[in-house]
């Protein structure tokens, strides 16, 4: 749960699509398609289909690099993981904090200094108004995972995750399914229910929350 900040990282400076007489474009890259900044201008595909694919693409694996993210699914996939995760780090401290009283949350002990060798032996403690630290883990967790939801929805990313999840998941059934199969084990429709619904589970597909309390 590290204190990561993203950062805005260009595709390249012009559009440099070939033109017709044999140059580059000079346009801005995706001078007026939705993500300016990246990929081909307007004029040259920067709407069509696999120049969006490609942008989200390069955009996700900046962020992917900007937040540190050790990951072995594609950078879109493992983004939207990590907002998954955060999400659940966020509940947990979320827990934790409202287990601690109220008042240890602003006021605790912040120095202990033994006095071992004076005429009145014992320990001086120091408190002062100060947060706890698990309050701003909490805190800074939170803000974290409000980043990565904002970058995910940003690239629209999370429908098209979900289709990859689900194509992952079609080839992961045939696989076992394949493997089962080889050592003699009938595979009958309550099985590949059974396998199917392992799948979703340990793959996580569940909704991204927009915030966390």
């Amino acid at each position: 749960m590290a204190d990561r900040k993203a950062g805005a990282t260009r595709d390249k400076a012009t559009c440099a699509a070939k033109t017709r007489g044999g140059g580059q474009c000079g346009r801005p890259s995706g001078w007026g398609t939705e993500t300016p900044g990246y990929g081909r201008c307007k004029l040259h595909g920067g709407n069509l289909p696999n120049q969006i694919k490609h942008v989200q693409t390069v955009r996700a694996a900046q962020a992917v690099a900007t937040y540190g993210i050790k990951s072995d699914l594609p950078p879109t996939l493992a983004l939207v993981e990590e907002a998954q995760w955060s999400h659940g780090h966020v509940v947990w401290l979320r827990n934790v904090v409202q287990m601690i009283d109220p008042e240890a949350l602003v006021w605790g002990v912040v120095e202990e200094t033994e006095k071992s060798a004076t005429e009145f032996p014992g320990v001086d403690v120091k408190k002062m108004a100060t947060p706890n630290v698990w309050l701003d883990l909490y805190h800074k967790e939170r803000r974290l995972h409000l980043e990565i939801v904002k970058t995910v929805e940003t690239l629209k990313l999370e429908a098209r995750s979900a289709e990859q999840m689900n194509r992952l998941g079609a080839l992961w059934r045939l696989v076992v399914e394949a493997i089962l199969a080889r050592r003699g084990i009938t595979v009958d429709d309550g099985l590949v229910a059974e396998i199917q619904d392992e799948i979703g589970r340990v793959a996580g597909q569940r909704t991204i929350e927009g915030s966390a309390a």
